[in-house]
């Protein structure tokens, strides 16, 4: 790999730097160019191109005071960092074995809950069982099948099986970078390859700071605080290094790695790409013709030619992406750096604040393409809708409603009664309002001395279940067509292995707040999950048609309780 000269320039003077970069800068070129990206064969280019590309970016983003202000030891840090942040996404077949052997050398590094990689491989996989048909297309393209058993590394994988484990990789390789800095790269028999130089404390700490520089891209910037804190002292220099302005520097220098040659048109004329995602990403590289800051010393300029409204609106995303990391970059030096005038330190900085396109204004961009530059697509018009939904959808029946209602509660039952066998959690005192654990109450008006004239002027549904948490209710019950029941936290405590439920549903969560309103105009709900002190309870009234719902904290016991008052017409 070409090391920039701005760098070999500053090292030079230091024997030590200048072996442990260029041992390291060697040692990684030659495993990336005998390792093909197995478990990624759609993505855009990750060669040695990609990380030169992604180091001068990095170098250019730093100001003429930033580049004086950066040590030799920064430099160097850099320069690691940059080869690292994404050598776990050209892992081996026997290196992933290796890396998920839970006998294996790879261990999770003090000072972050990073659960073991064997242990989070299988999370993977429970979650990836639970994958609908759109997120299995989208990532593995028409012709995925679920993820069901997991081959053996004995049996043969097919290309559906490198692909889930691409998946996975790509969620974690920012950890990954971090480890490889410390331990190796895991390779094949159980053995890693070393990259950087353990000889001495100096080099460990240049390994340690590299592999934290590289992790920083797939996490928040703050999220490495601790670390610092905890192992260095000092999250401003240490060892005359300035790590948090080294991962501003990296971040937005692989977010700008957009440009046509890493997404070459030659491999999409002759390559169709499986994943719709793939295809995407391949298509907003190759629609970025330039990228500059001629006009403005501040400014990114983005020259575009998006030919169809997926990739315009892609595009679009990672335009406003980049500009929030620009943001929150800007912010984390002014936290860090800011009051650091008396070393000059708060003049650390990137020669960038903003980014502008040819396609910010649509109404101007729109005379360039023939379609138009709008996310159009069919939207519901809120409580209207539900309005006209409700009574038909369940023929203007009253007692399907009551029995939605029913099905819910016993669900949520089965539910509590499923964690609690589950030895999950221990069986909440049981609500003692009711003597059921599903109870339904038809209170009478009293005003009318002829019994057989008495009316039902409300129903109490009340159940001893899981109850809701504020994310249920706003997310799903209170959200038409939202089964959490269908959700992958829901799957999570209540999906067996084998993708079986442990709870045999009834209910249509989601469809069950939409029916109460065949009963009465507004319905009353008080609610406490059984993770929930007894002080943080929810309770809220409201109508269909309530633009604002008003949820308080209450006291109140654990389970679900749903009042609705029966109007004069029924």
């Amino acid at each position: 790999m070409k090391i920039s000269e701005v760098i070999l320039e500053r090292i030079k003077h230091s024997h030590a730097l200048d072996a442990y970069v260029k041992g390291a800068v060697s040692k990684i070129s030659e495993y990336i160019l005998s390792n093909s990206m197995i478990f990624f064969p759609e993505y855009t280019d990750h060669d040695i191109t990609h990380f030169e590309a992604v180091l001068e970016t990095a170098i250019d983003l730093a100001t003429d005071k930033s580049l004086e202000l950066m040590s030799d030891v920064d430099l160097a840090i850099l320069t690691t960092s940059v080869m690292l942040h994404d050598l776990g996404m050209h892992l081996s077949k026997d290196g992933f074995e290796t890396l998920i052997d839970p006998e294996g050398p790879m261990k999770s590094i003090d000072g972050f809950s990073d659960p073991p990689w064997n242990k989070l491989w299988l999370a993977f996989l429970a979650e990836a069982r639970r994958f609908d048909a759109k997120k299995l297309e989208d990532l593995f393209g028409p012709s995925f099948r679920p993820v069901t058993d997991f081959p053996s590394f004995e049996e043969p994988w097919d290309e559906f099986d490198v692909l889930v484990v691409g998946e996975f990789l790509r969620r974690h390789h920012p950890r990954l970078a971090h480890e490889i800095a410390l331990q190796g790269m895991p390779s094949k028999d159980g053995k890693v390859v070393q990259f950087c130089g353990f000889g001495s404390e100096q080099e460990e700490f240049l390994s340690d700071m590299s592999g934290l520089v590289a992790r920083s891209h797939g996490i928040a910037l703050r999220q490495t605080f601790s670390y610092i804190e905890q192992k260095y002292g000092h999250r401003i220099e240490t060892r005359s290094a300035h790590p948090v302005y080294l991962m501003t520097l990296l971040r937005i220098a692989d977010y700008l790695q957009i440009q046509s040659a890493r997404a070459p048109s030659a491999r999409t004329d002759v390559t169709k790409f499986k994943s719709p995602v793939s295809t995407r990403e391949w298509s907003v590289h190759q629609c970025v013709t330039d990228i500059t800051n001629l006009t403005d010393p501040e400014s990114i300029d983005i020259t575009a030619r998006p030919d169809n409204i997926e990739t315009f609106l892609r595009l679009k995303d990672w335009i406003t992406d980049l500009q929030r990391e620009l943001d929150l970059s800007w912010a984390v030096l002014g936290e860090v750096y800011g009051l650091q005038a008396h070393s000059g330190l708060n003049k650390l900085g990137l020669r960038i604040r903003r980014l502008r396109s040819n396609i910010d204004v649509a109404r101007e961009f729109s005379k360039a393409v023939d379609y138009i530059p709008k996310k159009i697509a069919f939207t519901a018009a809120g409580s209207e809708l539900l309005k006209l939904l409700v009574g038909p959808l369940y023929a203007n029946e009253v007692s399907v409603g009551l029995r939605e209602l029913i099905q819910n509660a016993t669900d949520a039952v089965k539910e509590l009664d499923s964690l609690v066998d589950q030895g999950s959690i221990e069986r909440p005192d049981p609500r003692t309002d009711v003597a059921a654990d599903v109870q339904v109450d038809f209170m009478i008006d009293e005003g009318d001395q002829n019994s057989w004239k008495r009316k039902v002027k409300s129903v109490i549904i009340t159940d001893r279940g899981v109850g809701m948490t504020p994310d249920i209710l706003q997310n799903y019950f209170l959200r038409a067509g939202a089964s959490y029941r269908s959700s992958s936290a829901w799957r999570e405590s209540f999906e067996k292995p084998d993708g079986s439920n442990r709870v045999q549903r009834s209910g249509r969560f989601g469809v069950g707040a939409l029916a109460a309103f065949l009963l009465g105009d507004e319905i009353r709900v008080e609610t406490r999950h059984y993770s929930e002190p007894c002080e943080n309870g929810l309770e809220f009234a409201a109508s269909i048609e309530t633009s604002s719902i008003n949820v308080v904290r209450r006291q109140c016991e654990v389970g679900t309780k749903i009042s609705i008052e029966i109007p004069e017409k029924l």
